[in-house]
């Protein structure tokens, strides 16, 4: 009798018989586990969709115009009701504006755009509208520094017409930077930038990195170190130099990294993994050590 009731115990409990709450914390982390989980998941019912959705469009990345039609249609479409708010990251490779689209996504955290889309879109002061810490990844392309002025402009307006991005940006990293620009954004604090070369003397780095490390809300900078920048100095040199200036400002951190690797980067960091400053930190740490 035992052994009878031991074994009907086993048999596997059918979906109809879990409580609803089980049932809907089962699909969740499917849809969490893997983009073609949630992309399967889409297809059971309208109810699971629209959890898959939210995992799906948590972190965007649009590269080219078809692809931006296609979201803007997603979340336009009053058939999903997706709520905006479930985009927190995008990374916006298009040197065309997209205003009207990062208008809706009020709760952005991580966002890579270009330089011209970020003159575009500092320009309306409607958008960003949120509380919170802003980060911003700038993707490189021609005529970046021009760009950063104009930007910078913005930052001079009435404070009732300028964007909330001003002070709501915490984190920027960028493939190039002027002091106009770094001075536009009173709340940064962590900056990476480009390890400055020819190395300057210790005790007198001027230009943006003098001006980013005399903010004193400023808690990292983070040089980075790229294959360019290696084939035209010593990594040793550079270690020293690092190892001797953080004597005078712990603040000051490098990183060697490959441009052609940052959007996996950015999209590891969205996705909870390590972030530009944790490796910082750490390859920090192994180069002075």
């Amino acid at each position: 009798m035992a052994l009878e009731l031991l074994s009907s115990s086993k048999v596997p409990a059918s979906a109809q018989s879990l409580p609803t709450e089980l049932v809907l914390r089962i699909f969740d982390l499917a849809a969490s586990s893997s983009k073609a989980s949630a992309l399967a998941l889409c297809l059971v019912a309208s109810w699971v969709r629209a959890d898959a959705l939210r995992h799906l469009l948590a972190a965007v990345t649009i590269h080219n115009d078809r692809q931006l039609q296609a979201f803007t249609d997603v979340m336009s479409a009053s058939s999903q009701r997706i709520d905006p708010a479930a985009v927190q990251h995008v990374w916006l490779a298009l040197p065309s504006p997209a205003c009207a689209l990062v208008a809706r996504l009020t709760h952005l955290t991580h966002l890579a755009i270009t330089v011209p889309s970020l003159f575009h879109t500092v320009h309306d002061e409607q958008l960003f509208g949120s509380d919170g810490a802003l980060h911003i990844t700038v993707l490189p392309t021609q005529f970046d520094r021009c760009w950063f002025d104009l930007t910078a402009k913005r930052a001079a307006m009435p404070e009732d017409e300028r964007s909330r991005v001003f002070e709501r940006l915490t984190h920027l990293h960028t493939p190039s930077a002027t002091p106009r620009l770094v001075r536009a954004f009173p709340g940064l604090t962590h900056l990476a930038m480009p390890l400055p070369v020819p190395l300057p003397a210790v005790g007198h780095v001027g230009g943006t990195c003098g001006v980013a490390l005399a903010s004193p809300v400023l808690r990292v900078l983070v040089l980075v170190v790229s294959p360019a920048t290696l084939a035209t100095c010593e990594r040793k040199d550079i270690a020293g130099w690092v190892r001797k200036y953080r004597e005078e400002d712990p603040r000051v951190y490098v990183l060697e990294s490959d441009p052609k690797d940052l959007e996996a980067e950015w999209m590891e960091e969205v996705k909870g993994g390590d972030s530009v400053w944790d490796r910082a930190v750490r390859q920090t740490q192994a180069w002075v050590a």
